[in-house]
């Protein structure tokens, strides 16, 4: 079989073109998913912050709450009333609840926010494995579109896979259309 060095030499650069732009779709792809595993690592670190951040401010809630209960005693004290009993009891346990209710909005902000970035952290990991996949689909997608026109070429009754437009097999019964 002699095959014309015009056809043979636009095989090589079809192909080699093809392979060229496989690479480079390799190549963007491990770099759009590099850049999301880093959004995703940022974002995990922001949750850890965020965790931090409401923790923090449960503590100052509870501090100012400590100190409004402790103001409540002294004011009651002043005035030689005793705190344990009656109104004062009734104010100070008013104030301890309402304190517990802030701290505790103030620590599921926290939990929310953290949820919130984990949740980005989760988005940015699938986006990159997606562009992983998508490049390698768009690699293999280059290379069999550069390499498809001469493969046509090549096979008999021209270029289809299982025979004749007719729908005749050749090779084989028509059961055996899948096997190449």
């Amino acid at each position: 079989m002699c095959v014309d060095p015009m056809t043979a030499l636009a095989a090589v650069t079809s192909i080699g073109g093809g392979a060229l732009s496989a690479g480079g779709q390799l190549m963007a792809g491990r770099g759009s998913a590099r850049a999301a595993r880093m959004q995703a690592w940022m974002a995990q670190r922001n949750a850890d912050m965020e965790l931090q951040r409401g923790a923090f401010e449960e503590s100052r809630v509870r501090e100012r709450t400590d100190q409004v209960l402790n103001n409540q005693v002294a004011s009651v004290t002043a005035r030689d009333i005793d705190p344990a009993y009656g109104s004062p009891l009734v104010v100070q346990g008013l104030s301890a609840a309402q304190g517990e209710t802030d701290a505790l909005l103030t620590r599921a902000s926290g939990l929310q926010s953290s949820a919130q970035q984990l949740w980005s952290a989760a988005g940015s990991l699938g986006k990159a494995a997606d562009a992983k996949r998508g490049a390698f689909l768009g690699a293999a997608s280059s290379m069999l579109s550069s390499i498809s026109p001469f493969a046509m070429k090549a096979m008999p009754s021209g270029g289809s896979a299982g025979g004749s437009a007719t729908g005749a097999v050749v090779g084989g019964t028509s059961s055996d259309w899948w096997r190449f």
